[in-house]
């Protein structure tokens, strides 16, 4: 019945299903059409289907159901007699931003950080790429980017050319997850993770500063008074107890902006564990008084766990 642009398409018994979803990603939605339509999310993808195409659940007459057989799971159900050419439209929309999302790796808590947050600090956050392809070693192109750009160009080994080349690629591929993202970033703060005046030339406050001007928002500084400990070494547990008390310091801390009821985008360069981000975001969130606040990275590396 549908024509469809799929990520990994079935036809299983003569139904034709569409799976957007990917290793280590949040990101799930599956499109069942048969007689009727069907799709299924799970709760984050739900929340941000429902702002893609906030009238397709119109269509259902029981809106979105939680499954009564898998955890965390949500359907849609749309019967023959209510599909028509807008509710076509509208599924096609979501496929479509589907696809786009799915090039990207959706995060949140994990193993090593879950115990220490209750998952809502971060409303979402997107990873551009992994920074290496599994099992070979190699950087991905987004990878190697981020890599360059941070241990080879502060040490000089980098020729313009070539560092501008890796910049666009960088920043391209942040305004690529920005554009997944359904909402209008131009209504948001960006920021990047706290850091001292001397080191606010740095890759990660760099990539923020050009993500502010290319959605057209502000750009917020939040400059640490003093210099925090190295955290390279430091345990999950050490580097969250570390960011806490720096942010629980009035002293340590300051901001160019006021985020009192207001969205926030965190912009990095790179997601380990996500302790800085997610200790930061609970910050905003807890003590500023932000209404949402989402991240974006350039890559995500293959390790969860930092030095766990």
């Amino acid at each position: 019945m549908l024509k469809h642009s799929f990520n990994n398409f079935f036809i299983i018994g003569g139904i034709f299903m569409s799976e957007y979803s990917r290793d280590r990603s949040k990101l799930w939605v599956k499109v069942f059409d048969e007689d009727h339509i069907n799709i299924s999310a799970n709760s984050m993808t739900k929340g941000l289907l429902k702002r893609v195409s906030p009238k397709l659940i119109n269509y259902s007459p029981k809106g979105w159901k939680e499954s009564k057989n898998y955890k965390d799971i949500f359907n849609l159900w749309i019967p023959k007699d209510w599909i028509d050419d807008f509710c076509l439209l509208e599924l096609e929309r979501i496929e479509t931003w589907a696809d786009h999302a799915n090039q990207h790796i959706w995060l949140g808590t994990n193993s090593y950080t879950q115990a220490y947050f209750s998952g809502e600090e971060v409303d979402y956050c997107i990873a551009a790429d992994w920074n290496m392809y599994f099992g070979t070693g190699k950087h991905t192109a987004i990878g190697e980017a981020e890599y360059q750009l941070k241990y080879n160009l502060p040490r000089g080994i980098l020729d313009k050319e070539d560092a501008e080349e890796f910049a666009n690629t960088l920043v391209s591929a942040i305004c690529d997850c920005a554009a997944c993202l359904p909402f209008n970033l131009r209504n948001f703060v960006v920021t990047a993770i706290p850091a001292t005046k001397e080191n606010q030339c740095k890759l990660a406050w760099e990539l923020a500063k050009c993500t502010a001007n290319e959605v057209g928002a502000p750009f917020m500084e939040a400059t640490l008074t003093q210099s925090k400990p190295q955290m390279k070494e430091k345990s999950i547990s050490d580097k969250i107890r570390i960011w806490r008390k720096i942010l629980a310091d009035e002293d340590m801390l300051e901001l160019s902006h006021k985020v009192e009821k207001q969205k926030v985008l965190i912009v990095d360069d790179l997601y380990q564990s996500g302790a800085s981000i997610w200790c930061f975001a609970e910050f905003l969130k807890k003590v500023c008084g932000a209404k949402k606040v989402m991240a974006i990275t350039s890559v995500k590396a293959l390790k969860d766990g930092d030095n766990q």
